[in-house]
């Protein structure tokens, strides 16, 4: 590794450890920057007629809190829903959005959804008409999201997210867009995947990892039961967030740098 790494130019790194890593491997320490991940640099997605009706459904109905629980994987939706039973004693007008990760699991997932004889309503199933749309939500109690490019939308109107792919041992998934919005952050105890990322927010307190079923209920409900931490969570988790980023420029400068071109300007990493 280290010959091979001795032919990069410029490596740039996500964080200081990535950086020491890197050197440890071979690579040259004047090679070596740290400029931030790239993930930060997105931005949540504007509210489209889908979310907007969706809310105004939601509104009009009275229905809510709304929990989404997003790119759950294969053994988890039982977890999510044993913890959903729970937040549901306590708060019966209560809705989640349960947003499988892949679309091949859509049926798979609905059917478990049936056999529980819980009340849900497929996205693909939900009428744009704005009456048919409310006597919808009225009645159902989850809302499937079998739909590819909605999440990031649908996590807008969530007062609590949950990122799948974390209470089963498959490495969960970006908690970084859910922070784009705001939201009280929630994952599971695999979170090896985004590892970084994950402490960053348990750091800051923007985010809580549950180690079980029990636990995720034990959270959610504190976070119903309890709005103003909630609204802190999600303020920190937003403030991680605008503390990291910048990658796309820092990125830019090195390109620039080794172009020879005027550089554009950032705040440093912290």
């Amino acid at each position: 590794m280290r010959r091979v790494l001795h032919n990069i130019t410029r490596i740039c790194a996500q964080t200081a450890t990535d950086a020491e890593r890197f050197q440890a491997l071979g690579a040259r320490a004047d090679g070596v920057v740290v400029t931030g991940n790239l993930k930060f640099d997105g931005r949540a997605p504007a509210l489209g007629s889908f979310g907007t009706g969706i809310r105004n459904a939601l509104a009009a109905e009275n229905r809510g809190p709304v929990f989404v629980a997003g790119s759950t994987m294969r053994g988890e939706e039982p977890l999510v829903l044993q913890a959903w039973r729970k937040v549901r004693e306590k708060h019966p007008r209560a809705i989640m959005v349960l947003a499988p990760r892949h679309p091949a699991r859509f049926d798979e997932v609905a059917k478990l959804l049936q056999e529980q004889q819980l009340k849900c309503i497929r996205r693909t199933t939900l009428s744009q008409n704005d009456d048919e749309m409310r006597r919808q939500i009225l009645q159902l109690e989850i809302l499937l999201l079998d739909t590819i490019g909605e999440l990031a939308e649908i996590v807008g109107m969530a007062d609590i997210v949950f990122v799948g792919g974390s209470l089963v041992p498959t490495g969960g998934h970006n908690v970084v867009e859910p922070a784009f919005w705001g939201k009280p952050i929630l994952f599971g105890p695999h979170m090896h995947n985004f590892r970084d990322v994950a402490s960053m927010f348990l750091r800051a307190g923007g985010a809580v990892q549950v180690a079980d079923a029990d636990a995720l209920a034990d959270a959610v409900l504190h976070l119903l039961d309890h709005p103003n931490d909630a609204r802190l969570m999600g303020e920190k988790a937003k403030g991680v967030v605008n503390q990291q980023a910048g990658a796309a420029v820092r990125i830019m400068n090195q390109l620039e740098e080794w172009l020879g071109a005027p550089q554009s300007t950032v705040a440093p990493l912290p």
